[in-house]
């Protein structure tokens, strides 16, 4: 198999960033939580996102990510 890997610059843009700790089975509850917390704050400023959602990992600790 033979992967195309590309580096792509884009603009800097302002984040909103919740950052917190959980366990990967309470990752996708931990990240639908902190998301809809985001998206109340937006619609609290009249605002809609910019672009799609992320999650960046600050470890690779599967119990403390």
């Amino acid at each position: 198999m033979n992967l195309k890997i590309e580096l792509i610059e884009q603009k800097a843009q302002p984040v909103l960033t919740i950052r917190t700790r959980t366990s990967l089975a309470e990752l996708s509850k931990t990240i639908g939580e902190t998301y809809g917390e985001i998206m109340q704050y937006l619609t609290e400023l009249r605002e809609q996102p910019a672009d799609a959602p992320y999650t960046a990992y600050y470890n690779l600790d599967m119990n403390d990510l």
